[in-house]
């Protein structure tokens, strides 16, 4: 099994790797905790539209009206600039009534074009149920597409599916490990949208159990991974210039088919879940115990001393000079908001 760590008093490093324009690491935090005293309540997801416009996904129980443990969760939670509003977020069963399932995707084109999970779309007025009518077990754990008309899914046990507008198709992905995150970016150079996604089963996995996928015309081809350590649970790139790969470690490639780096990345002893950024210059990564990583272009930087929790982060998203990431606190959902 992989390595485990342990929590250690929080520090706050910096680590100089390179050069280039810099972004600034002076973020403001604040957080919020949600449910906790009926159940184990996280946030696995995370979409930000705008400051005013956040939504978080996952499962948060509460007390209903008379005192009593709810057993319907709320799946959703949505930041409409000055307060978090619990959502719950119906699909409807053979039965006619409604069923609030455990949501633990998101990915937003717009404010009136929002996916939860395969199933169920956001058109600014209302939640309509999209038919995921393929074989699929278990949540949908990332979503990433170019357009609504071209909409990718991944899941445990090898999943993904491709929508078309008006179909889900199933893709063979070679893999049976279970795919934790999907990215796509358009490379200028090729003229081509370029798509990968990593696998790996997390805490469970073996030290080469992991995969790194390449996704194109609805083929999966296994890309090149010599380096990479343990289980993968996150990926994001910027074409031609950076891949970044994280799980049991951070690791960059410049080019896809070189050997993979995860030094100088080894800049915390913490299971990495997820990595996202505006460029090359300004890059976030988050993980257990806290850990959120934030690289500036120069040096890297970890505010554990800020962020330090019995708990990790699933998910993070940024935009501009805003961060959000989810995740739980002990029995908690949790949210925490940087300003820069």
């Amino acid at each position: 099994p992989q390595p485990t760590s342990y929590p250690q008093p929080p520090t706050s490093n910096e680590v100089s790797v390179t050069t280039m324009d810099t972004t600034s690491h002076n973020f403001t935090w604040q957080s919020w905790e949600f449910g906790g005293d009926c159940g184990s309540s996280s946030l696995y997801d995370v979409a930000i539209i705008d400051e005013n416009n956040i939504w978080a996904v996952g499962e948060i129980y509460l007390r209903d009206s008379l005192g009593n443990c709810d057993p319907n969760a709320y799946n959703a939670v949505h930041w409409d600039g000055t307060k978090w509003e619990l959502k719950r977020i119906p699909i409807y069963l053979g039965s006619g009534f409604p069923f609030y399932p455990v949501i633990k995707s998101i990915f937003a084109f717009s404010e009136n074009n929002i996916w939860f999970e395969a199933g169920i779309h956001w058109d600014g007025i209302s939640f309509k149920q999209v038919p995921f009518n393929i074989q699929w077990n278990g949540n949908v754990n990332k979503l990433w597409g170019s357009s609504s008309s071209d909409l990718y899914a991944v899941g445990n046990n090898g999943n993904i599916a491709h929508w078309d507008g008006r179909k889900w198709t199933k893709i063979e992905s070679g893999t049976t490990l279970n795919i934790n995150d999907i990215w796509g970016d358009y490379n200028q150079k090729t003229g081509e949208w370029e798509i990968l996604a990593v696998s790996g089963n997390i805490l469970h996995g073996w030290q080469h159990e992991r995969d790194i996928l390449s996704i194109k015309n609805k083929a999966v081809v296994k890309i090149y991974s010599e380096g990479v350590q343990w289980p993968l649970s996150g990926v994001w790139f910027k074409p031609s210039k950076k891949y970044y790969v994280v799980g049991s470690g951070i690791y960059q490639n410049q080019f896809l088919g070189n050997k993979w780096s995860g030094e100088p990345l080894d800049i915390t002893s913490y299971f990495t879940r997820i990595i996202r950024a505006n460029d090359i210059n300004d890059v976030l990564v988050v993980g257990a115990f806290g850990e959120v990583l934030h690289f500036n272009g120069y040096s890297w930087k970890s505010f554990m001393n800020q962020t330090y929790m019995y708990g990790t982060f699933y998910s993070v998203d940024i935009k501009g000079n805003l961060v959000v990431a989810v995740g739980y606190n002990s029995r908690q959902a949790v949210i925490i908001k940087g300003k820069r």
